[in-house]
C-alpha cells in the first residue's frame, strides 16, 4: 500500500515488524492520534515509511500469502499422512 502503518500491539503484527520505519503502534484512540501527530510533525521520519513500504510491498502480496498458505496446508496435510 506505500502508506505508514499505525497497529495496535497484537502478536501477529508485532511479527511483522523489522524495523522501526515497518509500523508505529497504538493501543488507545488516544496514542492512535498522538502517533499521527507525530508522522505530521516529522516529515523526514514519515516519508523513510513511505520508502520502507515501497521496499516491503511485495513481501506480503496476496500471491505471497497465497503460497505461503498452500505451503502451510501442505505441511499440515503431509504430517497428519505420516501419522496414519
Amino acid at each position: 500500500m506505500n502508506t505508514p502503518c499505525i497497529l495496535n500491539k497484537e502478536s501477529t503484527m508485532e511479527g511483522l515488524v523489522r524495523n522501526k520505519y515497518d509500523a508505529l503502534f497504538a493501543e488507545t484512540p488516544e496514542s492512535l492520534f498522538c502517533q499521527m501527530m507525530f508522522l505530521r510533525k516529522n516529515k523526514n521520519f514519515f516519508n523513510k515509511m513511505i520508502v520502507n513500504c515501497k521496499k516491503r510491498a511485495n513481501e506480503n502480496s496476496h500471491d505471497v500469502i497465497t503460497a505461503q498458505f498452500i505451503k502451510f496446508i501442505n505441511n499440515i496435510t503431509s504430517d497428519r499422512l505420516k501419522k496414519v
